[in-house]
């Protein structure tokens, strides 16, 4: 089920806060087209992936963001079931 279909949907962030996420969606709608024209990439490398049974895996990776002269960089780690894939 997507947020949209889910009004009263909610999500716990990483740093343990409940949050509705139709509260940041629409707080983002005013950006959309901000950077219009403005190069912007994004990648992903250093990918890894551990079996941690026979239905699920835990995988890593870094996500990279470059946008004019600023560069972020995020790690994630998601661990997830075969049917999920």
């Amino acid at each position: 089920m997507w947020y949209g279909q889910a009004e009263d949907s909610n999500r716990v962030c990483a740093w343990g806060i409940l949050e509705n996420p139709h509260e940041h969606i629409n707080c983002l709608r005013h950006h959309h087209g901000s950077q219009k024209g403005k190069l912007f990439h994004i990648w992903a490398d250093r990918v890894r992936s551990v079996r941690l049974s026979d239905d699920t895996w835990l995988v890593r990776f870094d996500k990279w963001e470059r946008s004019g002269e600023l560069l972020y960089v995020l790690t994630f780690e998601l661990r997830r079931n075969a049917a999920e894939f």
